[in-house]
């Protein structure tokens, strides 16, 4: 004789419930608040390795990928590993007799996750390179943060150079 098993829809729903409340405990909480401070700490850390030239902070607050990618404004800078874009660095901050940086409207988010993050702002540079006095406004900059064994670090930067008018006209 066969014998049917026939579970009770009560007992079925009460199983999923359980399953589902105790997947639910083991996810942790992110204190997102607290995330967004420290990935915005960083990127006043990397403004600020370009105010000092100091290529040590530099490599704490960027990945070391070999596909990283920085994107700076003129039509060479296109540097995708850490190793091409710390050696273009050391060669710019070797110039740079004093250079300040200046933000405005700048953004932070952070994701629900607590990995992944996002910044974008308005730079402006003034310094002395090469004996020479410049001042730049309005640089649009962007980059891509992600976590990593607890530590913020910069996967992707992008700095662009608005031009006056449009490129086309629409």
């Amino acid at each position: 004789m066969k014998r049917c098993l026939v579970f009770h829809p009560l007992v079925i729903l009460m199983a999923l419930f359980l399953g589902c409340r105790c997947e639910q405990e083991t996810v942790a909480q992110v204190d997102l608040g607290k995330e967004k401070a420290a990935a915005t700490e960083l990127m006043n850390q990397f403004w600020q390795s370009f105010e000092t030239g100091d290529i040590n902070l530099v490599s704490e607050v960027m990945a070391h990928d070999s596909d990283m990618v920085v994107i700076g404004t003129d039509a060479a800078e296109l540097w995708v590993g850490y190793d091409d874009f710390e050696a273009a660095m050391e060669q710019q901050f070797a110039a740079m007799e004093s250079l300040g940086v200046s933000l405005d409207d700048e953004a932070l988010k952070v994701h629900g996750s607590g990995e992944v993050a996002w910044y974008s702002g308005i730079a402006g540079f003034k310094g002395t390179s090469m004996g020479e006095d410049f001042e730049f406004d309005g640089m649009r900059v962007t980059a891509v943060l992600e976590k990593r064994d607890a530590k913020w670090v910069i996967v992707q930067y992008h700095g662009s150079a608005p031009v006056t008018g449009s490129l086309v006209e629409y």
